[in-house]
């Protein structure tokens, strides 16, 4: 008898050798978290980081946070979020109360039948959730019970198939899309933190290694796909900021888990994101958008609302010549007079690194030939910097295209005013020339434009010149000039000549907030603020202008919240019309509150 129990006992203890041998990690052993975003040797410095400024005001601004979000949070979408801000208060706490806190937070979720446990649902939503969710168990391991470990790993470990598996309702499955980097950024980072030695095997083998090493190369796949050799993100810039917020947390836990591989670093895995900022650098201006502040360029179907957590995560991401610049634009964006409560900047804002104006880096130009973006700046200083770009869309890529080819966008002494369409593909709302005939119902087209010349000046000035039209406009060609060296008396001057064999109408679409005065030979913009875009069609004195609006968004409903600005959002463009036959220069002068605007000879 004593020799059969021996028996057993050594077969169960070689099981065990192979389960140990298979899985990596010794089930008599408690993992060490967090090891996610952060690592457990980080947490001493996070908790003395916050006893003084800056991060005594993001810790304050993050507890106000977690208790607007106690009052108000009810779908999978804030509740999720809400069990993250406070297993990261508990993190630097250690407060048990927090822990129980987080755990009901989780057993709500856990219950979901809509989203969690519905394999077929939105999957941008399950992936929210599963991302939200991986951050609390993180952040909150050391708290929770054995028994709370193994519930909420089985259940995560569920969650992490079903979004790995399918992205349910409206799914684009095209490598390139946003909806890729979003399902399997939070697959890897889900693999990388949950725990094989709490997960349950006897419904059949449960493997958190097989995860990452898939799903890994997947996300390095969709990564390549969707940025070009010099960062640019192919749905353009808000949709780069959503797939940042889902493949930085992946790449950081990747580093991370040494488990994985000990020599992993940005440049091997995906050396385009190492310029992947380059472009949000040039782009935003200092602006508060709807509730905080970032105001960019609205290419394809975007809006202009930018942050700052993709500078949260450059810092720990990015090479160490691109840091001290990345930080610049984090402090540029952190107002302290508006609610900030981005805990990604409190846990990955570097001490160590000196702020560095990014003029100083060359960022006062931005250029991807792949795409044919172009960005022109005047300075890196404050909300009164100059911002202009533009568009080509050299490449059309199935999802977020949208009708802009050939388009400008303008931004700067503390107002936007030049504004695309927003989320749609009706081409109306698109600061173009456009045919004559019935087209303010069009849908895009999706033309591929080119991009066939640009140049810059050391002060951010220059010129770029594209060929195409997505609006039905035959033999289009554009010239686009941004001027910011002062010599006309103007803060900026820009000038835009289109030749073409049918063109009719030349549209300028801005936000409604504006004012719009016409003029003998064109008309003049007034911001909020006082200061002044002139327009003007040189040589001429009875122009044909018209001013209509349009709605921002077309006929999208869905996550369509109109243009966020000065705390406020607004549901309309105001439509600028200038008659031509064919061919137009327009000439652009901007002047803050008071100056009057220089003649423009040309």
């Amino acid at each position: 008898m004593r020799r059969k129990l021996s028996l057993i006992s050594n077969l169960i203890g070689l099981l065990l050798v192979m389960q140990i041998q298979l899985f990596g990690q010794n089930n008599s052993e408690t993992p060490i978290h967090p090891r996610g975003l952060i690592l457990k040797k980080e947490v001493p410095g996070l908790c003395e980081k916050i006893q003084r400024e800056p991060y005594a005001s993001m810790y304050r601004n993050i507890l106000q946070e977690e208790k607007r979000l106690s009052k108000t949070a009810s779908g999978v979408y804030e509740v999720s979020t809400l069990a993250k801000y406070r297993s990261f208060i508990y993190l630097l706490t250690e407060e048990k109360s927090w822990v129980n806190k987080v755990y009901d937070n989780m057993l709500t979720l856990l219950a979901d039948t809509v989203f969690v446990k519905n394999p077929l649902s939105k999957g941008l939503t399950r992936a929210h959730v599963l991302r939200e969710f991986v951050y609390a168990y993180d952040f909150v391991f050391e708290g929770l019970t054995v028994d709370q470990r193994q519930m909420v790993s089985n259940a995560l470990y569920d969650l992490m198939s079903s979004v790995n598996n399918n992205m349910g309702r409206m799914a684009n499955y095209n490598i390139e899309s946003n909806w890729m980097g979003v399902r399997y950024g939070s697959v890897v980072f889900a693999a990388s933190v949950l725990d094989q030695v709490y997960l349950d095997q006897s419904s059949g083998a449960k493997n958190v290694k097989a995860f990452l090493w898939d799903t890994q190369k997947r996300l390095q796949d969709h990564l390549q796909a969707a940025f070009t050799p010099n960062g640019w993100f192919v749905e353009s810039l808000g949709y780069h900021a959503y797939d940042w917020q889902f493949a930085c947390p992946a790449i950081i836990a990747l580093q991370n888990t040494s488990s994985f591989n000990s020599s992993f670093n940005l440049e091997n895995y995906a050396a385009q994101l190492l310029h992947a900022l380059d472009q949000h650098m040039t782009s935003i201006v200092s602006l508060q958008n709807g509730s905080t502040y970032g105001i960019k360029a609205d290419l394809a179907d975007d809006n202009p609302n930018a942050g700052l957590s993709q500078f949260a995560f450059g810092m720990r991401l990015l090479p160490d010549k691109t840091r001290p610049y990345v930080k610049w634009m984090a402090d540029y964006l952190n107002h302290t007079e508006v609610f900030q409560h981005d805990l990604l900047l409190l846990a990955l804002y570097s001490q160590d690194v000196d702020a560095e104006n990014p003029e100083k880096g060359g960022h006062l130009n931005y250029i991807d030939e792949t795409q044919g973006i172009v960005f022109f700046r005047n300075r890196f200083k404050d909300q009164d910097d100059i911002v202009a770009c533009f568009n080509t869309s050299s490449k059309r890529f199935p999802g977020h295209a949208g009708p802009d080819n050939l388009t400008f966008r303008i931004a700067g002494l503390g107002n936007l005013w030049v504004v695309g369409a927003g989320r749609t593909g009706q081409v109306a709302g698109q600061t173009n020339l456009f045919p004559e005939g019935d087209w303010e119902q069009q849908k895009e087209r999706h033309v591929e434009s080119k991009l066939i010349a640009y140049h810059f000046e050391q002060d951010g000035s220059g010129f770029a010149i594209g060929l195409g039209s997505c609006m039905g406009v035959k033999n289009h060609k554009r010239k686009f000039v941004a001027n910011y060296s002062g010599q006309a008396g103007a803060k900026a001057v820009f000038i835009v000549t289109d030749s073409s064999t049918n063109g009719r109408t030349w549209r300028l679409n801005t936000p409604e907030f504006n004012e719009v005065e016409v003029l003998r030979n064109g008309f003049l913009l007034i911001a909020p603020n006082g200061s002044t875009l002139k327009v003007v069609v040189p040589g001429q004195q009875d122009v044909n202008v018209q001013v209509g609006k349009v709605r921002y968004g077309g006929s999208t409903m869905e996550h369509n919240s109109g243009i966020g600005f000065s705390g406020n959002y607004y549901g309309y463009n105001k439509t600028i019309d200038i008659a031509c036959d064919g061919n137009i220069t327009v000439v652009m002068t901007m002047q803050p509150k008071g100056v009057k605007h220089p003649r423009i000879d040309l």
